[in-house]
């Protein structure tokens, strides 16, 4: 394969993850972690730089900050971000897979990452997931050339993704932990010196450390008040690869893909020539660490495991499956190319067409229907009690109440009852918009109505998308 020809389909690679990124780009209704992006992002640089109260670095805030201020805020605005971000991991993708198994690997490896559904998800998400993965991926290309090459510029390119790594998502933690085990082995066999890797990490913890007692902070607050995820379970590791592939809605397909991860392990084994030492040590530690250590910590202290948190794995997952693509034969390679095509595609007609949170028209629907003199409660986010997408949609005249309020705390959710009573009282009429299965739901709310209005009446009920809802009580 030529260079122009390797140029010319990465390009047309390119050019398909981009056109899978900006379709339905603004077509979707904020979610509730988006209008939590946006709301810390519309805030001063310096708020943003010192903020407590959001759980995840700042770095992604200030980017959309500054974004919003030159293109301004609206969904496919702000979600173009991301989608900068995913096109980069794209192309990071393919040079990471070069590095390890050479030109044609990394552009298999490229496609894959075009078409898989999670990352195109991620590129249209307000959030840091895709900035997080490619920094994942610019970090550990940097490291495989600095081995390589010892060269000044890759020791800064190192640091440079490195930091930014870290200030993307606090799971940053387990990949650093895994380059160490990888790194530490490279240095036991003399393949690495210790003095230049420790060099290495100490810039990357001296540019972490303006950081450093934020994050501490917030991890007492963490174990004072309590937080939204839940103790996983062993079924989690399963729902950890179906996520990596997006296969949350036809699970029995993941089954094809992990047939392809264990022939692409074979085959790592028996056929595949690298250009890195250790690759088996390298490919566990990346793709066990983001996993593994989450999961026990989550056993022994506080739960910390989201599936999708742990993105930083992908890329191992989706090189195996190029392995085991490639390293046999043609017509097993052509069979290959045409089963995972069509059940990529599959995902993305099913993500594309998938209901999400329509924040949109139910607040649309209460803008219309709320009069001056009614009361109008707006669930409330776990983390601020206005970063909802109501703060972002409605622009109504009914000034309204976010519930339960950031003084009721996770662990102490019946703080908000005798708050709901102030915020009726005196009002004909309440409105309720919600989202069933957070922090409270509807059944909670209705019993406190009912039981202080015994006569109140249900004149308006809507349900949307993903357990989002509006009821109308009249109270009087």
């Amino acid at each position: 394969m030529t260079i122009s020809r390797h140029r010319l389909i990465a390009c047309i690679i390119l050019l398909v993850a981009l056109i899978l990124r900006l379709w339905q780009l603004g077509g979707k209704s904020l979610w509730l972690d988006e209008a939590t992006s946006w709301h810390f992002a519309k805030v001063p640089l310096q708020t943003i730089l010192t903020n407590t109260e959001e759980t995840n670095p700042p770095v992604y805030y200030a980017l959309l900050h500054g974004w919003m201020h030159a293109f301004g805020d609206s969904e496919t605005s702000m979600r173009f971000l991301s989608l900068i971000f995913g096109m980069l991991g794209v192309a990071l993708m393919g040079w990471v897979g070069t590095l390890i198994g050479g030109k044609e690997a990394g552009l298999w490896a490229m496609g894959l990452m075009a078409l898989m559904t999670m990352p195109v998800k991620f590129s249209q998400t307000i959030r840091s997931y895709s900035l997080f993965l490619a920094a994942v991926l610019a970090s550990y290309g940097s490291l495989l050339m600095w081995i390589k090459t010892r060269k000044l510029r890759w020791s800064v390119s190192y640091v440079f993704s490195t930091i930014i790594m870290c200030y993307a998502h606090n799971y940053w933690m387990f990949t650093i932990f895994a380059q160490q085990l990888y790194v530490g082995w490279l240095i036991l066999r003399r393949r690495v010196h210790f003095w230049p890797w420790v060099l290495l990490t100490g810039l990357v913890v001296a540019g972490y450390l303006p950081w450093l007692m934020v994050l501490l902070k917030q991890a007492s607050t963490l174990q004072n008040e309590g937080f939204w995820i839940g103790e996983p379970h062993k079924a989690i590791f399963w729902k950890v690869f179906q996520l990596h592939f997006f296969f949350d809605v036809a699970s029995f397909e993941a089954f094809f893909f992990l047939g392809w991860a264990l022939l692409g392990i074979w085959a790592f084994r028996t056929k595949v020539k690298t250009n890195v030492f250790n690759p088996g040590l390298l490919f566990a530690s990346w793709f066990i660490c983001p996993i593994l250590i989450p999961f026990f910590v989550s056993k022994i202290s506080t739960p910390i495991l989201v599936p999708r948190y742990t993105i930083a794995a992908a890329p191992v997952a989706y090189l195996l499956v190029v392995f085991a693509m490639t390293r046999y034969t043609r017509w097993w390679r052509a069979v290959s190319v045409i089963i995972i095509g069509l059940l990529s595609l599959h995902n993305l007609a099913t993500y594309y067409s998938w209901e999400w949170e329509d924040w949109r028209q139910a607040i649309a629907v209460v803008t219309k229907q709320a009069q001056p003199d009614d009361a109008l409660l707006v669930m409330a986010s776990s983390i601020s009690p206005r970063a909802t997408p109501f703060e972002y949609y409605y622009h109504g005249q009914v000034p309204y109440h976010a519930w339960p309020s950031k003084g009721a705390g996770l662990k102490n959710v019946d703080g908000w009852q005798e708050q709901v009573k102030q915020q009726l009282a005196g009002h004909p009429r309440v409105w309720l918009v919600m989202r069933d299965g957070t922090l409270l739901d509807s059944s909670k709310l209705v019993a406190l109505i009912r039981s202080e209005y015994p006569k109140a009446t249900l004149v308006y009920e809507q349900q949307f998308p993903q357990k989002v809802a509006v009821y109308g009580y009249q109270l009087k």
